[in-house]
């Protein structure tokens, strides 16, 4: 098995382990990174929002999963 490349895939790693309170914190700092690099409301930051609503939802925190995607989309 070869070790997860992205945030998003070392989130959902830990999803699989039954580790949901730390697949979130690992995208809450990719969404925090992402933010400085390129400022809120950009692509990227838009796009870590929604990864980060994709660990959400299948975490079952739908409200929260909603949130991110309304956020990226605004």
């Amino acid at each position: 098995m070869t070790s997860p490349t992205t945030s998003l895939d070392m989130a959902f790693a830990l999803l699989r382990e039954g580790r949901a309170v730390d697949a979130q914190e690992v995208m809450v700092c990719e969404v925090k990174m992402v933010e400085a690099r390129h400022g809120q409301n950009s692509p990227e930051w838009a796009s870590a929002q929604c990864d980060l609503g994709h660990v959400l939802l299948n975490s079952g925190q739908l409200r929260e999963a909603a949130e991110c995607y309304r956020a990226a989309c605004s």
